[in-house]
């Protein structure tokens, strides 16, 4: 009877690595997209502040967004992207 629970038991934690094996994959998988999805929202953020200054320099009247606006309005994009990214990044430890 002992060496059936034996047996048991190794399957058990067999089992449970392949488990946690899954896990950790899928934890990584959705990091790495996480980064690619950051990476494109601060790109796309980038080209709408070199959008947004090309648009200050030819404008000839009417308002202007200072450099320090989209450089500022650029820094929250990032500052949200980040906190998201974390959020999702230490959600699996829930």
């Amino acid at each position: 009877m002992e060496a059936g629970q034996e047996k048991q038991l190794e399957k058990d934690k067999e089992s449970s690595r392949g488990r946690a094996s899954e896990a950790t994959d899928r934890v990584r998988a959705t990091e790495a997209m996480m980064g690619e999805t950051s990476t494109a929202k601060a790109e796309e953020v980038e080209q709408e502040a070199e959008e947004s200054k090309e648009k200050q320099q030819h404008s000839e009247g009417g308002e202007k967004t200072s450099s320090a606006e989209t450089v500022g309005k650029a820094a929250q994009a990032a500052t949200a992207i980040d906190f998201i990214f974390n959020i999702v990044k230490n959600s699996h430890r829930c």
